[in-house]
């Protein structure tokens, strides 16, 4: 399924010329449109995979106001398009967390590696903080375990008990089920382990 991406451009002929370069570079143009107003009504009902937008938009919103507002209701990575490369301009629109800048007049080559480094940083971000939920969850108190269902970490491999207390997995089978262990190496990690002996010490095996 290709990109899609909405333009946010009040020049028509730069907006154009935009249009142009996505289509060659393989991606959807799901929409163009000239004011910050319309462009948070269209991210809203397209939902793009980015927006491309000037920073200097006319009418009521700027294209900095107009992010904030698009940051409010969806986390779409935004690319800014600005003809001022000035020092103000670029801190003004470091408040809204853009994915990057991009000169006028555009670049066909620029602007395609600023779009895949935009969507790369965004998929990283949504993991990042996928993670960083999933980490916070683990940490707060649990309802009781439904029955059926047995509860391992994924890292440390203890098992929750039914009193949300964490033990390791042959502790809790010994406990609940009677069962006892004794340890040895299953043909896969000896082979393993002999492998890399054989690469420390070579000869001597």
């Amino acid at each position: 399924m290709k990109t899609s991406i909405l333009l946010v451009e009040d020049e028509a002929v730069v907006a154009a010329d935009l249009e142009e370069h996505l289509r060659q570079l393989g991606y959807q143009v799901a929409g163009i449109c000239a004011t910050g107003e319309k462009a948070v009504e269209l991210v809203d009902s397209l939902q793009p995979d980015l927006v491309i937008m000037d920073i200097r938009l006319k009418g009521g919103m700027d294209g900095v106001e107009t992010a904030a507002r698009i940051r409010e209701t969806r986390p779409v990575p935004i690319l800014f398009l600005t003809a001022h490369a000035e020092d103000a301009t670029i801190q003004q629109a470091k408040q809204v967390e853009p994915c990057g800048y991009i000169l006028k007049p555009v670049d066909g080559n620029v602007l395609a590696i600023h779009i895949e480094i935009a969507l790369h940083e965004h998929g990283l971000n949504r993991e990042r903080e996928e993670h960083l939920l999933a980490l916070k969850q683990a940490v707060e108190p649990r309802g009781p375990i439904p029955d059926g269902l047995f509860f391992i970490c994924t890292k440390c491999h203890q098992v929750r008990t039914s009193r949300d207390e964490w033990e390791p997995v042959e502790v809790y089978l010994h406990h609940h089920a009677g069962v006892n262990f004794t340890h040895g190496y299953c043909p896969l990690c000896a082979q393993r382990m002999l492998d890399e002996l054989e690469r420390e010490e070579p000869g001597r095996m």
